[in-house]
């Protein structure tokens, strides 16, 4: 997956227009990063990664960069 996709995914997932979240927002910057979007975040990236991010460690990200390079260090995106 490209981080774009992945971008516009977690989009969808916060019910946000996709193309509108960009690496610089933050979970205080996104309104829709409530409590139920914490856990459509965590939904979509399990149902498209599997179980490799855990809850504890989704909640200590504060950007989506920060999320973004915990998935690339795992060698899940493609750029």
């Amino acid at each position: 997956m490209k981080t774009q996709e992945l971008l516009n995914r977690l989009a969808v997932a916060l019910g946000i227009p996709e193309g509108q979240l960009t690496l610089a927002d933050s979970t205080d910057s996104i309104a829709e990063w409530d409590s139920i979007g914490h856990l459509n975040v965590l939904s979509e990236l399990e149902s498209h990664f599997g179980s490799v991010v855990e809850d504890n460690e989704i909640r200590r990200f504060t950007t989506i960069r920060q999320l973004v390079d915990g998935l690339r260090t795992r060698n899940l995106l493609e750029d």
